[in-house]
């Protein structure tokens, strides 16, 4: 299952329809790891993977990335993702770890470069080349690096869809997740760049970045694409982790800027907002300040105490009051998607107006090192079968002792047990239920933390 929104997936797919073994024609890994499934009735080559409709890859008809077809025509399936790096080698087989590695420090899966060849239908998109569309020649988009020249057209594609975000450096966007418990007004689009509260639904709607910062000098930009109410409020501004996300009610907790002015800052927008307006906000958590340009032209530069020491994350908020419609706002944080950009290499994004000096994109190689390099050394998940006896036994496996273990069994409605290394072994709280405390030395209780499990 894939849950993890923001995360970028490496896909590896083999593909060989003339090989006897059903299990051997279609193999699939992702990170590293092989997905397995029901095996097919399909053994051989003329079994139905080895029909043409299943040779349409590689082959002297029409194919499509990202789109997929039902019986001919026209293309019915779409995807909904971005891609980084697509490689295509034809004629041969080629590891899964020719593409990705494991990280020695943390564990990861993390891309590397492929040396191999491609083979005479093989292709490579880097997507480096987003100068133009392609149609009729190796450039822009869909050029091929491989060397082949085997490019790919670009159908139902804007320049604007290419941003500099890839599997190593991750830039915040706006989180589809984050959002008022309840609230289904907020659309996100453009990959969670675009945000839209043109509503005539009354009430306070907001949207938070997915990357907070603690420490440094950052800087991002929000542009109004529609405008609602000029007596309602859109607001642009920072505020706390644990700030409000359905209004700025509390100064303690929030930066902002809005047309009639601005908690702890404040700030008019006099005339009101117009379509095209960009609002750009840098912050310093470490010496509390913040400034504010507006269409480049800087006009608030203040001391704002309280910086130092929280977690900031950029937002956009409106209200929308007596039935009028909201505003639509595209926000950028360094990764492009618009046009009229410079890519500002100090700061390490692409942005409409220079940000100040010493200020970064937020992204994620501008934050600083993590301090735990390796998170399976610290938190990681076992399995285990039951057997049902009251025999002592010892699970093992994680690589580091446990300060905290939360089990529930997988085949059956039992409740979850949760012990912790303060309280002591035999202590046990169900996070499902509203009991007390009990001290558990029945089956399945654990009786210690051990160096390699529990």
């Amino acid at each position: 299952m894939f849950r993890d929104f923001s995360a970028w997936y490496h896909v590896v797919i083999w593909f060989d329809a003339d090989n006897a073994s059903s299990s051997q024609k279609l193999r699939v890994w992702v990170n590293g790891k092989e997905l397995t499934w029901a095996s097919s009735a399909d053994s051989g080559p003329g079994g139905n993977w080895g029909t043409s409709a299943f040779r349409n890859i590689n082959n002297t008809v029409r194919n499509d990335i990202s789109a997929g077809y039902q019986g001919g025509g026209a293309p019915v399936y779409f995807s909904n993702q971005y891609f980084a790096d697509t490689h295509m080698v034809s004629g041969g087989l080629v590891a899964h770890s020719s593409f990705a590695e494991t990280d020695p420090v943390s564990g990861s899966w993390r891309p590397k470069s492929y040396v191999g060849t491609y083979g005479t239908n093989g292709f490579h998109l880097d997507f480096s080349d987003a100068s133009s569309l392609t149609s009729g020649s190796n450039a822009g988009l869909g050029k091929d690096s491989s060397g082949n020249g085997n490019y790919w057209t670009t159908n139902n594609i804007v320049l604007t869809d290419s941003v500099l975000d890839s599997p190593t450096n991750n830039f915040a966007t706006l989180n589809p997740m984050d959002i008022v418990a309840g609230e289904s007004v907020s659309t996100f689009s453009n990959g969670s760049l675009s945000w839209n509260s043109a509503s005539s639904v009354n009430g306070t709607y907001s949207a938070r970045s997915t990357i907070a910062a603690n420490s440094g000098k950052w800087y991002f930009e929000t542009k109004v694409t529609t405008v609602g109410n000029t007596n309602d409020n859109l607001t642009v501004g920072i505020r706390t982790d644990d700030g409000q996300l359905r209004a700025m009610a509390n100064r303690s907790l929030d930066i902002g800027y809005y047309k009639d002015g601005a908690y702890e800052l404040v700030q008019n927008r006099n005339p009101p907002w117009v379509v095209g307006d960009v609002v750009g906000m840098a912050f310093d958590t470490d010496n509390d300040t913040v400034s504010f340009t507006l269409n480049g032209n800087p006009f608030l530069t203040k001391t704002a105490q309280g910086l130092v020491g929280k977690t900031w994350i950029p937002f956009v908020s409106n209200t929308v009051t007596n039935g009028r419609a909201g505003f639509a706002t595209v926000s950028n944080f360094g990764q492009g998607g618009q046009s009229g950009l410079t890519y500002y290499s100090d700061a390490g994004g692409a942005f409409t107006h220079a940000p100040p000096t010493g200020f970064k994109a937020l992204s994620t190689s501008k934050l600083p090192a993590p301090a735990i390099a390796s998170p399976k050394s610290h938190f990681d998940i076992l399995t285990w079968v039951g057997n049902s006896t009251a025999s002592a036994r010892t699970v093992s496996g994680l690589g580091f002792t446990p300060d905290f273990v939360w089990s529930k069994a997988r085949s059956l409605a039992y409740n979850h047990q949760l012990y912790d290394s303060v309280r002591g072994v035999g202590k046990l709280l169900n996070s499902n239920i509203a009991g007390i405390e009990a001290t558990n030395f029945l089956y399945g209780y654990l009786s210690s933390f051990n160096s390699d499990g529990f």
